[in-house]
């Protein structure tokens, strides 16, 4: 039963804002009651029966992949810049800049780079999608359906590296990705477990240099224009 409000207060003309309103609310924003976690649990569990009825068979039960993508990137950076600065991909990027130079500068840069982390993430995605799509083109699958199957990846991936963080990722996030990668690949395609890794190595390993590339140009181009 609802306490007397005090004198003063107008009486009610309105449901009262109650927590069931509130996690109604949150739901609504995040999407939640159509598909997000039954999109983690499916990428999981059967991630190419899942991308093959995402493209081809029905939508409805899935989450966008592109704010998929963007939540995953977000929940992930938020966590790692506020609970573990000194670990994670940025964090373990910063301390090796500081290695023989001036550390006072490296800080600043990377406060820019921290600042913008979330577009340099979400731009590796139509990267590598190029190469998936160059790389598997006998598939017959366009580029926009490339860039469906990376967001779903790299976003399922992010959620990983965030349950990772306590324990500064290192070889343990290799070895995610690349299994992760092999089964993904296994999955969606039908290649066999050699076949699977194979084609994993490789993509983490271009993947990874493209995306180096990419923010290294990023790294100079905001040390010339921003810090000066």
């Amino acid at each position: 039963m609802e306490k007397q409000l005090p004198d003063g207060f107008p009486t009610p003309q309105i449901p009262r804002v109650s927590m069931g309103m509130v996690l109604s609310s949150v739901s609504a924003v995040l999407n939640l009651e159509r598909g997000l976690f039954f999109t983690i649990k499916e990428l999981v569990r059967a991630p190419g029966k899942a991308i093959r009825t995402y493209l081809f068979v029905d939508r409805s039960r899935y989450y966008d992949p592109l704010k998929f993508l963007v939540v995953s990137v977000t929940l992930y950076l938020f966590v790692s810049f506020t609970y573990f600065p000194d670990t994670g991909f940025f964090g373990g990027l910063e301390r090796g800049a500081k290695g023989g130079t001036d550390e006072a500068e490296v800080s600043l840069l990377f406060t820019y780079i921290k600042d913008y982390a979330n577009l340099l993430i979400l731009f590796s995605v139509p990267i590598a999608s190029a190469f998936s799509w160059w790389l598997f083109r006998r598939m017959g699958m366009n580029f926009v359906e490339h860039f469906v199957i990376n967001a779903f990846l790299y976003g399922q991936l992010t959620l990983a590296s965030l349950l990772l963080l306590p324990f500064d990722e290192g070889v343990g996030i290799t070895l995610v990705y690349v299994g992760y990668f092999t089964y993904f690949l296994r999955s969606l395609y039908g290649f066999s477990v050699a076949k699977a890794f194979g084609y994993s190595l490789l993509l983490n390993v271009v993947n990874a240099v493209l995306a180096m590339f990419f923010l290294l140009v990023c790294i100079f181009a905001i040390a010339f224009f921003v810090v000066g």
